[in-house]
C-alpha cells in the first residue's frame, strides 16, 4: 500500500508538471525552471546567456538593529520573490555600456561607483567585505545593480557619489505571467483545503529564479577504475574507497547574472522600503532577514502577492546573530533559531548569552 499511495503521488505530481508545459527534472528548481522556459516561449521572450557582473549578484539583507526588545511583532512577505518577479521589469538584451548621464533613461543596469552614504538607521547600498553582505555609511566603492542605486538617490541617503562604469539593459516584465498563473493555482488549492497542492505551487513559484545565478563550477564523486590512477594527482582522494572528489565547469545556456541579480535587488528594495515605512510612521526595526522584519509597529495585515502577513505577536524577543534569535511569544511559546543547530538551544541560553555574556555551548556527537 506505500508503494501504491507513492506511485499515486507521483503521477499525480508528473501530471501537474506536464500541465503546466514543463517537465520532472533532478531538482526543483530545474523542474520549476522548465515551466518558466514554456511561458517566456509563449511570450517570444529571449535572453542571452550573461556570465558577468556576479561581483553585483548579492544575496538577500540579514541584519540586527537592536538586540533585545518587549512587545513586537514578526512580519513575513507574502512569496517576496516571485512578487517582485511580477512587478518589475529585467534585463533582455547584452549589457551596452553607457554614460552616466543617461542613467535616468534606462530601469536596469549596474553601477561602479565611489559613494558616501549619510548617517542613517538602515544604510541602503550593499557591499561585500571578506565573502559576507554588508550595509555601511561612509564611503567606498562597489558594484550596484541601477535600481538600488536610483532608489537610494530618491531617498536622498547618498551625499556624494562618482560613476566609473554604467552598463545598462533593455528590459520587459518577463515573469508577470508564470508568476499570475502560478500563484492563482496557488489560491484555487488553498481554498479548497489542498495542502499538498498548495505547497507545490509554493515551491514552484519560489524555485525557478535561481537558475539564472547558477555556478557553473561543479563538484562530482567519482568510483575511480584502475586506468584512472592519474586523476589522483588533481583531485581529492576519499580514503582508500577508490572515491574522488572532481571540479569541473559546465557551460550552461541558460545563466543570466543580470536577472538573477536584478530579481534580488528588487526583493531587498522592497525589504527596505516597509523598514523605511516603519522608521517614518514612528517605529523601529529590530532585525530582518531577507522576507522578513521585526518591529514594535503594528502594521497592516494582508494574504495578498508581496504584502506584509503577522506571523508572531512577541512577548519578548532576543537577537544575537544574523539568523541566531528567540522569540517568547505572547501565546506562551518559544521559538529558537540557531543557524546550524536545530532544537539544540533554549531561549534562556540565548538571553544568558546576551545579558550575562555566556558563550553558546554544546555537545556534538
Amino acid at each position: 500500500h506505500d508503494c501504491l499511495g507513492l506511485y499515486e503521488v507521483l503521477t499525480e505530481f508528473y501530471n501537474i508538471i506536464e500541465e503546466l508545459g514543463g517537465q520532472v527534472r533532478k531538482t526543483l528548481a530545474s523542474t520549476s525552471y522548465s515551466i518558466l522556459k514554456t511561458y517566456l516561449e509563449k511570450q517570444n521572450i529571449k535572453y542571452p546567456t550573461i556570465r558577468r557582473f556576479s561581483e553585483c549578484y548579492y544575496g538577500g539583507r540579514t541584519e540586527i538593529f537592536i538586540r533585545y526588545g518587549k512587545d513586537l511583532y514578526y512580519y513575513d512577505f507574502n512569496s517576496l520573490y516571485p512578487s517582485v518577479m511580477r512587478d518589475f521589469p529585467y534585463p533582455i538584451s547584452k549589457p551596452m555600456k553607457e554614460k552616466p548621464e543617461y542613467m535616468e533613461d534606462y530601469e536596469c543596469g549596474f553601477v561602479l561607483a565611489n559613494v558616501k552614504i549619510k548617517e542613517c538607521e538602515i544604510p541602503p547600498i550593499p557591499l561585500r567585505i571578506n565573502n559576507k553582505l554588508v550595509f555601511p555609511i561612509g564611503k567606498f566603492t562597489t558594484w550596484i545593480t541601477l535600481p538600488e542605486f536610483k532608489y537610494a538617490l530618491k531617498k536622498d541617503l547618498i551625499e556624494y557619489y562618482e560613476i566609473f562604469e554604467l552598463y545598462i539593459f533593455e528590459s520587459e516584465y518577463i515573469f508577470k505571467d508564470f508568476v499570475d498563473d502560478l500563484y492563482k493555482r496557488r489560491i484555487e488549492a488553498k481554498k479548497e483545503g489542498n495542502k499538498a497542492l498548495d505547497l507545490i505551487f509554493k515551491l514552484l513559484l519560489n524555485s525557478s529564479y535561481g537558475k539564472f545565478g547558477e555556478k557553473e563550477e561543479k563538484e562530482r564523486i567519482k568510483l575511480l577504475t584502475e586506468d584512472e590512477h592519474e586523476l589522483l594527482f588533481n583531485h581529492q582522494l576519499y580514503h582508500d574507497s577508490g572515491l574522488i572528489k572532481i571540479k569541473e565547469t559546465i557551460k550552461l545556456k541558460h545563466i543570466n547574472v543580470a536577472i538573477a541579480s536584478h530579481i534580488t535587488c528588487y526583493a531587498r528594495i522592497r525589504l527596505l522600503d516597509k523598514m523605511y515605512d516603519i522608521l517614518e510612521n514612528g517605529g523601529k526595526v529590530w532585525y530582518c532577514d531577507t522576507d522578513s522584519i521585526v518591529t514594535n509597529l503594528k502594521l497592516p495585515n494582508s494574504n495578498q502577492l508581496g504584502e506584509l502577513k503577522l506571523e508572531y505577536e512577541i512577548e519578548e524577543g532576543i537577537f544575537l546573530l544574523p539568523k541566531v534569535y528567540g522569540l517568547k511569544l505572547k501565546n506562551g511559546e518559544e521559538i529558537v533559531k540557531v543557524k546550524g543547530f536545530p532544537k539544540v538551544f533554549t531561549y534562556n541560553d540565548l538571553k544568558n548569552a546576551l545579558f550575562n555574556k555566556k558563550e553558546l555551548k554544546t555537545k556534538i556527537e
